[in-house]
């Protein structure tokens, strides 16, 4: 993923009345200033890893092609293992006294 530095002002009149042209600018990696007369407001850029959630980290990554996320049910059940003698809980009781 290469980071890009472009950076351009608009006002709110332009961001609003092209909304979806600047959010495509910003999912390209361009961060746009908002300004209110000049002066500036607030900045759009994409969102840094560390600021998304596990799931959206990993649809990048999927996204990316650097993993393959898992396509099933998910993990199965594990069998319990029957072991003779006495509950392990007894025996840890009685060893902790």
């Amino acid at each position: 993923m290469v980071a890009t530095s472009l950076m351009a002002a608009v006002s709110v009149r332009d961001l609003k009345n092209h909304l979806s042209e600047h959010l495509r600018r910003v999912q390209a990696g361009e961060r746009i200033i908002v300004t209110d007369r000049g002066r500036p407001i607030a900045e759009l850029k994409r969102p840094r890893a560390e600021d998304l959630t596990l799931d959206e980290r990993l649809t990048q990554l999927e996204e990316a092609g650097e993993i393959v996320l898992p396509r099933g049910k998910g993990f199965k059940r594990i069998k319990a293992v029957q072991v003779r003698g006495r509950p392990i809980a007894d025996t840890l009781l009685e060893d902790r006294g």
